[in-house]
């Protein structure tokens, strides 16, 4: 028997991501931000329950991560992210690339140490909408992932590694500028003639999957569900035991 799934919806699943995002530490603007992806994500058919159910172990170390200017330059800033999944870092990763593109015209943001990096692609498709041109790259099991995204038009598209100068695993670079043309210059810098997609996943692709996840709702696997509604029992015990303690006579 396959694993058995529940039927919710978004504002379900988005209430309940905040409240255990929030009781793993992070402030509002982020924990919202990372409930809202992971959703979308996942609304889109793109797996954003099972790169949470992968991230929850390291979301749940008891001490959040925030990412970290190394270095930068004219255009270029180096940031560790200091192993942090882009469920909540990635936020923060595409508005460096944004101010740096607006003042600068085109910024090169070179992220070390980021995990779940597909999860950057609700970040880069809403900051599309400001009149800036984006793209990221990184390398996931021997696979290049390339995405590109504008106001106009977004793709998702994997290519084989063997003719591009990438990093380590761990590595991610977003591109972002307000021409596309500055963007696909440099593309044109690391795509060597040998290079061809393996796949392609355009974001008018996934819009069916979307308005079909918000007519019937958002399939959850039911342990998945319940382990989160676990963790914010969890958080809420102490707190509650806490006020009662402290409270006094009636």
């Amino acid at each position: 028997m396959g694993a058995k799934v529940i039927r919710v919806s978004r504002n379900e699943l988005v209430s309940l991501l905040k409240r255990v995002l929030e009781g793993f530490g992070y402030p509002v603007g982020i924990y919202e931000d990372a409930a809202r992806t992971v959703v979308w994500h996942e609304m889109n058919g793109l797996d954003g329950l099972e790169e949470l159910r992968l991230a929850l172990p390291e979301l749940d170390s008891g001490s959040p991560v925030f990412p970290e200017i190394m270095t930068e330059d004219e255009n270029l800033i180096v940031v560790d992210a200091h192993g942090g999944s882009c469920i909540t870092v990635g936020g923060l990763l595409v508005e460096i690339a944004c101010a740096r593109a607006i003042s600068n015209d085109l910024a090169i943001v070179q992220v070390r140490n980021c995990r779940h990096r597909c999860m950057i692609l609700e970040r880069l498709h809403n900051a599309s909408q400001r009149g800036l041109s984006f793209a990221a790259y990184w390398l996931d099991n021997g696979v290049v992932n390339l995405t590109t995204m504008t106001d106009a038009a977004g793709v998702w598209m994997t290519y084989d590694a063997e003719n591009w100068p990438l990093g380590n695993s761990d590595s991610m670079s977003i591109v972002s500028s307000p021409s596309m043309m500055s963007v696909q210059s440099h593309l044109n810098t690391m795509l060597s003639p040998e290079s061809r997609s393996q796949s392609r996943i355009t974001v008018g692709s996934m819009q069916t999957g979307y308005e079909r996840a918000i007519e019937q709702g958002i399939s959850v696997d039911e342990d998945l569900w319940g382990q989160l509604e676990k963790l914010v029992a969890r958080i809420l015990v102490p707190a509650t035991q806490s006020s009662r303690t402290g409270a006094g006579p009636g």
